[in-house]
């Protein structure tokens, strides 16, 4: 277990690797009734703290974490902060911030980089420059939840500097919450991200996901839409980019009475090329893919399945279809609603997940509260931490 308290409630960990491979998880966990973000490393066989709780507001909560290591092996974290939620709905605005680590202390990279105070900052993505500077997009709600302004920030060196004030923006919360952001060899941010389909005299359609660039106003998707079909819903989307800076997706998807499945396809300079069928093997189930590539350029996802419970899948790309990583990962009393992954030099994931209370179909419920776990994959067996 990683997370400091196994009585308090811990979630939505993040994961990275140090230039030594060692792993480094951050963490949201529940501390004198208040959530905080904390972060320790893997050292002499047992985890480190890396300093005390990042939070800037003492009494707000942390809800989300992101995590990266610079070029000089330094972890960079960026979270959440909001106010206690009350009858389902936010009661106030809430911020975003991104700390790095430099040996000794968190220091933060200037002012929140939060744009409406008003509003609460969600589900930040982190992606760092060949230089280390962080690039963040994230969501603002306002209270009620009704809409959702998206926007992409890079720190320059000095400050904040705004690239996407909203344009992918909508008046429906759920549209377009799902994005994952990498940034290539140039420096240049590459999103992939859900969206809800329009048609004149139709109306509302199915969601689909892209993956595109930013030509300084908007978002230019690579060829059409990676989903099947328009009317289907597509969401969840994760990106890598390979050695030529050519991008990478998994998604999850549903319609035509098939469940939720993993996909994943490939750019080739002029369309998508699909990675065999269903990463999941069709089974029904799985949902929120984590891509990551290995040295040789195949993907590895990581995703989450339920087996009676949600429990985490791993399966590698051979080069002719998806091999399963031993079994799963997650206890059968516990639900895994959360998770992280990161490959190694040589390819091997490492898995972070948080993962508590369980409700059996008869009622019962079990688990207790979230705990936030880690393992490795030696090559022939997955070894906690």
């Amino acid at each position: 277990m990683v997370n400091n308290n196994p009585t308090q409630d811990a979630f939505k960990p993040s994961l990275a690797l140090d230039l030594q491979g060692r792993p480094i998880v951050a963490w949201v966990e529940q501390t004198g009734g208040v959530a905080r973000v904390f972060a320790k490393r893997w050292e002499d066989d047992r985890w480190q703290p890396l300093g005390n709780a990042l939070n800037r507001e003492q009494s707000q909560n942390a809800a989300y974490t992101a995590l990266a290591v610079n070029p000089q092996g330094q972890p960079v974290v960026a979270w959440t902060e909001k106010n206690n939620d009350s009858q389902g709905k936010l009661t106030g605005s809430g911020k975003l911030y991104v700390a790095r680590w430099d040996g000794q202390r968190w220091k933060t990279f200037g002012n929140s980089p939060s744009l409406s105070p008003g509003t609460v900052s969600d589900i930040p993505r982190l992606a760092l420059d060949r230089q280390g500077n962080p690039y963040l997009q994230w969501s603002e709600m306002p209270p009620d939840f009704n809409g959702d302004s998206v926007y992409v920030s890079r720190w320059n060196g000095r400050k904040w500097q705004v690239i996407d004030r909203g344009s992918l923006s909508s008046d429906i919360s759920s549209s377009s919450r799902s994005r994952a952001i990498a940034v290539n060899t140039q420096n240049q941010p590459i999103l992939a991200w859900s969206v809800q389909l329009y048609e004149a005299g139709v109306g509302s359609l199915g969601f689909a996901v892209y993956a595109g660039t930013w030509n300084g106003k908007n978002w230019v998707p690579w060829g059409g839409m990676l989903s099947s079909r328009k009317d289907y819903y597509a969401a969840g989307p994760s990106i890598a980019l390979d050695a030529q800076d050519r991008p990478v997706v998994a998604w999850h998807e549903s319609g035509g009475g098939k469940g939720y499945n993993v996909y994943v396809k490939r750019w080739n300079g002029k369309s998508w090329v699909p990675y065999g069928q269903s990463v999941n093997a069709m089974s029904g189930g799985a949902s929120l893919p984590v891509l990551r590539l290995d040295p040789k350029g195949n993907p590895v996802v990581g995703y989450l399945e339920n087996q009676g419970s949600i429990k985490v899948a791993v399966r590698r790309w051979n080069g002719q279809g998806w091999v399963p990583l031993g079994g799963y990962l997650g206890s059968e009393k516990s639900n895994v609603d959360s998770f992280a992954m990161v490959l190694d030099k040589n390819g091997n994931p490492y898995v972070v997940w948080a993962e508590g209370s369980f409700r059996s179909t008869s009622g019962v419920e079990s688990g207790g509260p979230r705990k936030v776990y880690i393992a490795r994959w030696d090559g022939t067996a997955w070894v906690g931490l």
